[in-house]
């Protein structure tokens, strides 16, 4: 009777069975997207993870909702872990998607998955996976009704890639490497790197490295199909002189793909959009992409044309070639020697004058050249006298603005002194024209010598070629002070941007030069700084006392500059060492080693130290130096890290189960095994590797291994070897040094 009964409701189990089983396969999987999303939903769906560090819950969250995304969209997602350790090893990962197109050629839209540490809220990033995730959804859906791109486009979401915080200045990071040495590129391939922090209103374009800038072709289409999407744009246009001489502090992203020979833009968000207009912001960058692709429709260029030149004044943009370039400078040169010959012809014994003063045209343009360089040396004298003032050989850091401008305008006034005195006892001419002509040779000189070197560069001096040379036709004072100002203004672009986005590196080459930097300094400026007596010959008051009066003026005058930015650098220090935080220029650093529990703390400023008092734990530490750094150390039975270790044996085997346990959780953790014999390993859970004398093995853990981690080492039963431990934080040990967690006072530092 029991077995009929079920046989007879069997057929309705089945039924209903089937009806349960098939509501859960259409029901989409855990935090996976059911369907198309839009700009707007992709965005609060990756908000929705949560902060993205590197080896979180929350980074992980997000690569499944990319992965999910993918294949909802009809693509095939690969992921690339990072297990090789001489890469450098993550928990993270990369995924990529590719689409093929109607040509090989290759997009790639890489985007970085993870946020800073330092993270503000709103930006943290959120939007670049976004808006990468909805052109996704885009082209996966045109490519499932049949139409496919024109060209292959492959989306790349790299984990690993902002490590640490924002101005750790490393910005080619694991993912970015480790997706070069692994990628399976076939074809040419381009790289768009969408770098976003919050909702940008704009984009910055940045496409230059080390010397190396992206060709002029992927330039020009990503740069035309944003200001089609409407995009406000910021070029990189007077700063591109400085990527070329490797003058800048960073490169940007661009630069690692850009030295692997892949032509390569970053674009930068710029501005902050409201929330409401997220929508909009969809719909302009899938414009975008779309002007992209169809920019890019008869494929990529075989030619790397980089000696391009790039204009922005507000929001108007220009880029010239490099053909209109060289034929605009194959027609000057053209122009330049015609212009010579008919002189020549038309003016012969002018011309033979000449020729008999070639001695002493070429003798008064050395003393020119060894009374620059003589100036530069008392500047750099200068800067040794001003670091040993307050205290510390990056002193400039200070104040890099003022420093800079100082140096600049010392020199010059020191050089109008210097050329006051040396007209004075005649050992230079007073004639104002003949430093007009030798400005003409210079620029002449650096034109032929800047266009075989860098050939955009020579654009500087072919400006000032044409403005001194039409005064010295001219030949009027008041033409020649025009001339004098606006041979300067395509540098005072520069200068502005500077001002704005100080570039450390060159400000510290400007104001305190080596002495080969020094000697290409004077030989760069020389016409510059020559052109600029023939103003002050036509306008200064002649004879010997008045030039006499005349130098000790313009000396006086580059004391003064001298004394107020030193003096200005000076009240900054003071108020650093008194503790105004918005002025405090300084690092604090601490190591402890728990095994003897001595610490040792480090405080480094950009001036004299003098009394600093840092709050460590509740009490005071007092640090006293006279120059730029102070150390103090102490004892502290504080214990940061908990080790546990148990053992197992098999036969001659020993297996060391290691546990870590940290107060806080760490940013990184090394693990070193020291012997003093060569170390045999069996087998380790995490990867590792082992120096070339076999004495000393590095274990690696990742970025953010937790609070608590643990490893296993299979080694043999003689093996002994001493493992050192060293944990990383980026933020304050709050637990230990406050750990009622109250606030230090206003004006202290913390450890």
């Amino acid at each position: 009777m029991h077995v009929r009964r079920s046989a007879r409701f069997l057929p309705l189990f089945l039924l209903a069975f089937g009806l349960t089983a098939g509501t859960f396969a259409a029901s989409p999987a855990p935090g996976a997207p059911a369907g198309p999303q839009g700009f707007p939903q992709l965005l609060e769906a990756v908000r929705a993870c949560g902060p993205r560090l590197e080896n979180s819950a929350s980074e992980r969250a997000c690569f499944d909702l990319i992965e999910s995304v993918c294949r909802g969209s009809g693509l095939s997602p690969r992921s690339i872990p990072f297990g090789e350790s001489s890469e450098g090893y993550s928990y993270s990962r990369i995924i990529e998607a590719r689409l093929s197109g109607g040509l090989p050629d290759e997009l790639a839209i890489i985007v970085p998955v993870d946020e800073w540490v330092d993270a503000e809220p709103g930006q943290d990033g959120a939007s670049g996976i976004a808006l990468a995730l909805a052109g996704v959804e885009e082209y996966g859906a045109a490519a499932a009704s049949g139409q496919a791109p024109a060209l292959s486009l492959r989306f790349v979401f790299l984990g690993a890639e902002r490590r640490g915080p924002r101005s750790s200045g490393e910005e080619a990071a694991l993912g970015t490497k480790t997706w070069l040495s692994r990628a399976e590129l076939g074809g040419k391939t381009a790289v768009l790197y969408l770098s976003t922090e919050g909702l940008p209103e704009g984009f910055a374009l940045e496409n230059a490295g080390g010397g190396i800038l992206s060709p002029l072709w992927h330039y020009d289409r990503i740069r035309r199909s944003l200001e089609s999407a409407g995009f406000p744009l910021r070029l990189e246009a007077n700063r591109m002189q400085l990527y070329r001489l490797g003058l800048a502090d960073s490169y940007g992203p661009a630069a690692a793909y850009l030295s692997a020979g892949i032509p390569a833009v970053d674009i930068r968000g710029q501005g902050t959009a409201p929330e409401s207009e997220k929508v909009e912001l969809g719909v302009q960058f899938s414009t975008f992409l779309r002007e992209l692709v169809r920019a890019n429709q008869q494929g990529f260029s075989d030619t790397w044309d980089r000696h391009y030149l790039i204009f922005q004044l507000g929001s108007v943009s220009a880029v010239v070639r490099e053909p209109v370039y060289v034929a605009f400078l194959v027609a000057f040169s053209i122009l330049a020697t015609a212009g010579a010959l008919i002189l020549s012809i038309t003016r012969r014994d002018a011309l033979k004058a000449a020729a008999h003063r070639v001695p002493i045209i070429a003798g008064q343009l050395f003393i020119l050249f060894v009374s620059l360089c003589i100036l530069l040396s008392v500047e750099r004298a200068r800067s040794t006298l001003d670091a040993f003032i307050l205290g510390s050989p990056d002193f400039w850091r200070l104040t890099p603005r003022v420093f800079a401008a100082s140096t600049l305008l010392s020199s010059f006034l020191l050089f109008l002194a210097f050329m006051s005195l040396l007209v004075e006892r005649r050992i230079l001419t007073p004639n104002p024209y003949f430093y007009e002509f030798a400005a003409l040779l210079c620029l002449a000189l650096d034109i032929l010598v800047f266009t075989a070197i860098r050939l955009p560069l020579s654009f500087y001096f072919v400006w000032a070629f044409l403005v001194v040379a039409v005064s010295l036709a001219l030949r009027k004072p008041s033409a020649t002070l025009l001339a004098y100002v606006i041979m300067y203004a395509p540098l005072l672009l520069l200068v502005a941007e500077l001002s704005l986005r100080p570039e450390l590196s060159l400000y510290g080459r400007v104001i305190s030069p080596g002495v080969g930097a020094s000697l290409v300094l004077a030989a760069t400026t020389l016409p510059f700084f020559t052109f600029a007596a023939s103003p002050l010959l036509f306008y200064s008051k002649r004879g010997a006392a008045a030039r006499s009066r005349a130098a000790l003026l313009f000396s006086l005058a580059a004391l003064l500059v001298e004394a107020a930015s030193l003096g200005n650098a000076a009240v900054i220090a003071r108020r650093a060492r008194l503790g105004d935080w918005s002025l405090a220029q300084g690092a604090v650093s601490e190591t402890f080693d728990q095994d003897s529990s001595d610490f040792t703390t480090s405080f480094r400023a950009d001036c004299r130290v003098g009394t600093a008092r840092l709050l460590r734990g509740g009490s005071s530490l007092i640090l006293a130096s006279a120059t730029s750094r102070a150390v103090q150390s102490g004892h502290e039975e504080q214990r940061f890290l908990e080790v546990q270790q148990r053992h197992s044996s098999f036969l001659d085997r020993v297996t060391d189960s290691i546990a870590v346990d940290s107060a806080q959780p760490p940013y990184s953790i090394e693990l070193q095994l020291d012997g003093g014999v060569e170390l045999q390993i069996y087998d380790c859970d995490l990867p590792y590797t082992v120096a070339l004398d076999g004495r000393r093995a590095t274990i690696f853990t990742g970025i953010n291994p937790g609070s608590h981690f643990s490893f296993s080492l299979t080694v043999p039963r003689s093996f002994a070897a001493t493992l050192s431990i060293r944990a990383h934080y980026l933020h304050p040990l709050v637990p230990y040094v406050f750990p009622d967690g109250s606030r230090p006072a206003d004006g202290s530092f913390m450890v």
